[in-house]
């Protein structure tokens, strides 16, 4: 199954409540009518929480948000944009609350995945887009992120579940990082997450990814939102 991460800023001068109001409201019930769409749901991004957890390799995002899609392949995701339920209704309402010029999309495939996630949203969702340095060969990082970055995150404490994903494409702004790898981490409370950002598991996950990533990798911490969902 074929996943699309978009990465939203929002309009300029638009208020962040009005943001997500906008995008959970009126743009879900949007999203709703797009039968290509296997799975969807909205990471709202909580920019306070972002900026503590900020540490290097990766920054805080400037993104407020992640929209993510499941299709039932890669064909699928790329043909949407072309459907009348799309372009007449989700694509056009966009301009209402992104900044759409300086959005990312990620095509995506599962490298290896805990859980996939809760079966219902977690409180608290950290997502890392990581960008390979460039006197890193590709394979190494895939062997890398697939392997002994794989064993860090099943030693973060009270880890409720994780997913990674190779990022197979992207489309967006050439001033935008070149994201490899997205890893997607989900505890039960955020008092969880604190705790084990603060560990000594996580230090070494951090020292590790610094060694094979840029520091145009990002941190976003969130709530998910799932609006179609099995």
């Amino acid at each position: 199954m074929a996943k699309m991460f978009v990465l939203i800023p929002k309009k300029p001068g638009l208020a962040d409540q009005d943001f997500h109001h906008h995008w959970l409201t009126t743009h879900a019930a949007l999203a709703r009518r797009i039968t290509a769409l296997d799975k969807y749901c909205q990471s709202h991004a909580d920019p306070e929480l972002t900026a503590r957890l900020a540490r290097k390799p990766f920054a805080a995002s400037g993104f407020l948000g992640v929209s993510e899609a499941w299709f039932r392949s890669a064909d699928e995701a790329l043909s949407m944009t072309s459907t009348a339920e799309y372009r007449d209704g989700a694509l056009p309402d966009e301009e209402n609350f992104m900044d759409v010029a300086n959005k990312a999309r990620l095509f995506t495939t599962k490298v290896t995945s805990s859980s996939n996630g809760p079966e219902r949203p977690a409180p608290v969702k950290l997502m890392l887009f990581s960008e390979r340095r460039r006197d890193v060969d590709a394979d190494t990082f895939a062997r890398h992120w697939a392997g002994e970055h794989t064993g860090m995150l099943h030693a973060l404490p009270r880890l409720a579940g994780h997913t990674q994903r190779l990022v197979d494409s992207r489309a967006g702004a050439a001033s935008l990082p070149d994201w490899s790898f997205v890893d997607e981490l989900w505890w039960r409370t955020e008092s969880d997450l604190r705790a084990a950002w603060a560990s000594p598991a996580t230090a070494r996950l951090l020292e590790s990814a610094r060694r094979l990533t840029t520091d145009r990798s990002v941190v976003l911490a969130a709530r998910e939102h799932r609006i179609i969902w099995p």
